[in-house]
């Protein structure tokens, strides 16, 4: 998410996933009709520990822009506990993958458990203020774009100036070749990504590539995209998708990759 350090403080894999709806009875069930994803993208905002000098999302006082069109909502009526519920009643638990989905083109967050689309919500996403095109990768710090990708939730943050967050993994080692490639991060710092990204853990928020992108809350449903980059619910919504998520990875098995606990994906 990030406002560049010179800048004025404005601007911060799948195919085929089958949603699950609630009959009349409170069971659940797949609906094959609907399919999933495309690619991926990311989320931001600022945990209210992070320094100062830091990048910061916040609301700024402006025109209402790129206002998002209203759209039916997958399951937007039933709470998220009792679809989460419904589904491990039919699947059981023992090898749920978590996942949260966003699709900037269509501003929606859509909730996974291994390829089933428990319900979706509206999203904000980046803005610029500065007037640059914000659509697309995130490319810098400062540019207010919501970053494209897969990552996986580093942090769960309870109390934030935006209410509740998820803090994701972004810059990842994609970001950190093309950085190091256009010279805008140094060697030292590209390393010190892809180590983080390896193990897991959360990769260095303070270089030219933008750091602090999150899923946070605060949203007002109409006002358009505001943030600098990250992803921003209603506070309600927030509840649900903050209890839903699970920070890092599970233990390491030898042999194997570190799996997150919750996958998020940013899709154009």
């Amino acid at each position: 998410m990030g406002l560049h350090r010179s800048a004025i403080a404005l601007s911060a894999l799948l195919v085929g996933l089958a949603p699950i709806a609630i009959d009349n009875n409170g069971r659940g069930r797949n609906d094959v009709s609907r399919k999933g994803p495309r690619d991926a993208e990311v989320i931001l905002a600022q945990a209210a520990d992070a320094p100062a000098n830091d990048s910061i999302d916040g609301v700024v006082n402006a025109p209402t822009v790129q206002a998002v069109p209203p759209s039916s909502r997958y399951n937007a009526n039933v709470p998220l506990p009792q679809l989460v519920d419904s589904y491990v009643r039919q699947h059981g638990s023992d090898t749920l993958e978590r996942k949260i989905i966003v699709r900037k083109e269509s501003h929606t967050l859509g909730v996974y458990l291994n390829d089933t689309l428990l319900k979706e919500y509206r999203v904000a996403l980046g803005h610029n203020y500065l007037g640059f095109d914000s659509t697309g990768d995130k490319q810098y710090e400062g540019d207010g774009r919501t970053p494209v990708g897969e990552f996986y939730v580093t942090l769960k943050v309870p109390n934030t100036r935006f209410y509740k967050a998820l803090l994701i993994s972004y810059p990842d080692t994609q970001d950190a070749r093309r950085g190091l490639e256009s010279r805008l991060i140094s060697r030292a710092q590209h390393d010190a990504i892809v180590a983080a990204n390896r193990s897991c853990m959360m990769p260095p928020q303070n270089t030219e590539l933008g750091g602090w992108i999150e899923i946070h809350g605060r949203n007002q449903p109409g006002i358009g995209d505001w943030t600098i980059g990250c992803v921003a619910l209603t506070d309600a919504e927030m509840d649900e998708v903050y209890e839903f998520a699970r920070a890092g990875c599970f233990p390491w098995r030898r042999g194997e990759e570190l799996r997150p606990r919750t996958r998020v994906i940013i899709m154009e």
